[in-house]
Formats: C-alpha cells, sequence, structure tokens
C-alpha cells in the first residue's frame, strides 16, 4: 500500500502475523456498526432482567404479556428443540422480545446462519434474525444441551451494558465454549487484538435458560475505579467498584452485590494460556455443584460505559486518557445522561491523538482513544509504522 512520498507499506511487521482484513471488524473483536445490535455490546441491562433476577425491582405481574409467555419459553421449551422449530412468532410482536431473541441467535449461530420469519403471514419472509459469532451452531437444527445453554448466556451477560449503548470489547473462551471456525479467535487472537485491548475487565458465566436463571461475574486483574471519582453512592467493596459490574449495573447496588463473586483468579481454578478464565464458581454454591467452564472473560482498551466516538451518556474522565482530556476542553462532556454529544465525539477524534483520525499522518497510539485501539485491533500498522489512507478510511467506516 503506498503512503505519503511514495513510501510502501509492508503487510505486515517482522516477526508479527499478518494481518486478516477479511471481515473489516475481526471475529476476535466483539463490536458492530450503524443502527443494528450486531457485533456490539448492546443489550439493555432490563431486556436480560426479565429473567426474574432478584436486582431488576420488575414484578412478575407487571411484565406485558409477551414477556411473560417468552419467560415460559425461556425456562425449558426455547432450548428443549432448535431454534429453528422454535414457536415464538406471535411473541416477537413485543420489541424486548423481538431484541432478546435476536441476541440469542447472534451469539449462538454463526455469519453464515439465518432465522427468516413471515411475520404477517402474507408469504413473504419479512423479519430475519442473523446469526454472529457461531457459539453453538448446531442449535439451530438441534436441542441445545446445559453446555450449550452456559455457553450462549455467557456470551449474553459479556454484552449487557446497563444503559443499552454501544461499547467495545475482544472476548476470551473457556475450554467449555465451542472452538470451531467461528470461534477461533476467542482462543487464538491476533497481535493487534492483544495490543488493542489490553485491560482485563473480567469474566462472565451462568445459564439464563433455567428457571432461575444463575448470573455471576468476576473481577478481573485491571478492574478497580474509586467510587467517589464517579459521583456514585455506594457501600461496597470498600469503596471501589469492579468494571465488569459497573457497565452491567452501573449505579445499583442490589445488581452489584448479587451479580460479582470476586476476584476471577479466587473464584475461577484456571486461567488457560490465552487469558480465558474456566473453573469458574460462586464461592456461596453448593459445593457439589460443578464449576463452569463455559465462561468468556472480557478485555477492554479502557473501561468508560459507552465507545467514545459515538454520543451517549457522559463519560467519566478517570476511566480513559481521552474522555480526561475532552473533559479538560469541554466539562459538560462528562456529565450525565446523553452529555457525550457530537461535539464531544467530534473531540475524542481530532484532540486525544496526535493529529484528526480522518487525516494521514504519522502513527498515532493506538489507546490515543477507542477509535485508534479499534482500527489497530484491526491494522495493527496504524500504530506502529503510518496512519495512512486505509486507517483514514477504517476509522471512517468503523468509528461512527
Amino acid at each position: 500500500m503506498e503512503g505519503q512520498d511514495g513510501w510502501e507499506e509492508p503487510d505486515k511487521e517482522p516477526g508479527e502475523p499478518a494481518p486478516d482484513d477479511d471481515d473489516e471488524r475481526g471475529q476476535e473483536l466483539i463490536f458492530g456498526g450503524g443502527p443494528t445490535s450486531l457485533y456490539w455490546n448492546h443489550i439493555a441491562w432490563n431486556h436480560i432482567a426479565w429473567n426474574h433476577i432478584a436486582w431488576n425491582h420488575i414484578a412478575w405481574n407487571s411484565l406485558p404479556e409477551a414477556q411473560q409467555d417468552w419467560n415460559t419459553l425461556r425456562a425449558g421449551p426455547l432450548a428443549a428443540g432448535s431454534l429453528a422449530s422454535v414457536d415464538i412468532k406471535d411473541l416477537l410482536v413485543d420489541p424486548g422480545v423481538y431484541e432478546m431473541f435476536g441476541s440469542i441467535v447472534e451469539c449462538a449461530l454463526p455469519n453464515t446462519s439465518s432465522l427468516d420469519y413471515d411475520l404477517d403471514d402474507d408469504g413473504m419472509i419479512d423479519t430475519s434474525f442473523p446469526g454472529v459469532y457461531g457459539l453453538e451452531p448446531g442449535w439451530e437444527h438441534s436441542a441445545c444441551d446445559e453446555s450449550c445453554q452456559r455457553s450462549v448466556s455467557a456470551c449474553i451477560y459479556a454484552r449487557v451494558n446497563y444503559f443499552g449503548e454501544r461499547n467495545l470489547m475482544a472476548w476470551r473462551r473457556g475450554s467449555g465454549i465451542e472452538l470451531n471456525s467461528h470461534t477461533s479467535g476467542l482462543e487464538n487472537p491476533s497481535y493487534g487484538i492483544t495490543q488493542s485491548f489490553d485491560l482485563e475487565e473480567g469474566a462472565m458465566w451462568g445459564n439464563m435458560f433455567q428457571e432461575t436463571p444463575e448470573i455471576y461475574t468476576c473481577r478481573g486483574e485491571d478492574y478497580l475505579v474509586e467510587i467517589s471519582l464517579l459521583g456514585i453512592e455506594l457501600d461496597l467493596l470498600g469503596g471501589a467498584v469492579p468494571m465488569a459490574a459497573m457497565r452491567m449495573c452501573y449505579g445499583d447496588e442490589d445488581c452489584m452485590r448479587d451479580l460479582h463473586v470476586g476476584p476471577c483468579s479466587d473464584v475461577c481454578t484456571t486461567k488457560r494460556s490465552n487469558g480465558g478464565y474456566e473453573g469458574c464458581l460462586d464461592p456461596n454454591a453448593d459445593p457439589s455443584e460443578d464449576p463452569y467452564d463455559e465462561v468468556i472473560t472480557v478485555r477492554r482498551a479502557d473501561f468508560n460505559i459507552h465507545a467514545d466516538f459515538i454520543t451517549g451518556h457522559g463519560l467519566a474522565p478517570e476511566l480513559s486518557s481521552c474522555a480526561d482530556h475532552v473533559s479538560d476542553l469541554d466539562p459538560s462532556c462528562a456529565g450525565g445522561a446523553g452529555a457525550h454529544d457530537a461535539g464531544c465525539v467530534e473531540l475524542t477524534r481530532t484532540e486525544c491523538a496526535s493529529h484528526d483520525l480522518y487525516e494521514t499522518g504519522l502513527a498515532l497510539n493506538r489507546h490515543a482513544n477507542l477509535c485508534t485501539a479499534y482500527v489497530c485491533a484491526i491494522k495493527n500498522s496504524c500504530c506502529t509504522l503510518w496512519w495512512d489512507s486505509d486507517c483514514v478510511d477504517k476509522a471512517m467506516t468503523l468509528c461512527q
């Protein structure tokens, strides 16, 4: 690829694996773009909180009928048959059921599969649920056993965001999650991904397909922030909060207390060579219960509640150098709901790195903001050799 002054960029750096640009978004990264939830950490907490979770403060008798029917389906019949044969069409009129079922399909099936429905019975397909991650491709035409249920549940839990806002992360699999052509990136991450996503948030496991769902998270090696700095009033963990619980629960102390079970190094027996935990169990569980190997370990480039290149809730300056810099330039960007507006997004693009992300120039620091981490996870040389026109194109395509 030709850069400035005729300089030609090598395909890869010496000693590094060749970049995989067949899929701009890469199977190892959990993200996406556009108006859909594909690839994104974009499941609002209350979409999972239908499932009998104590801290949701939603009474069963206040649920809409379709959601009550969904809970009945979720706790048994859904996993007992294939996704392709499940009788769910009438429930898809509820937006929450629609999104939750779509998220399950995304986690279970690969991007070569989709489930299609004719919702208005006119003989035409009008709704499709595409697969994405392919953790349990066999569920499309066969029942989902306990290991399958645990794997898909871990995927769902790892994508929860309290505000339903989009984020970007990389995953590592426990050995209980099937290793196949679609999950290979969760086993052997690329060099760029490893360098960009260098913070260990924690791990998630459980089973949402039981009558009373199990959901657990443990805190990783890079996990704590002082609660007082975030303006949250909580009496928990000695005044500090694990970041996985922060992303999933924000300021809901009941949620954090019920969900967080301790340091991953204490509650999981093994940390695999790929960085994923397994053998995880709630220390208060029945000793006869089998530990979970169907565990997803989440790694992050920063710990803010959503990606800094999209609008949303204000970003805490304590959680990334870019958010800190942007809040110095415009303190309102660190405010509450909707505070990180289009102006704040532009500041992250133009002010956090040594030059505008939409302009060619010297290689950028991969941790300048989340977009540089994103682009350099896909193409490592953008942060080691030259931020060329291809890096600009990737930033313009991916960071919107």
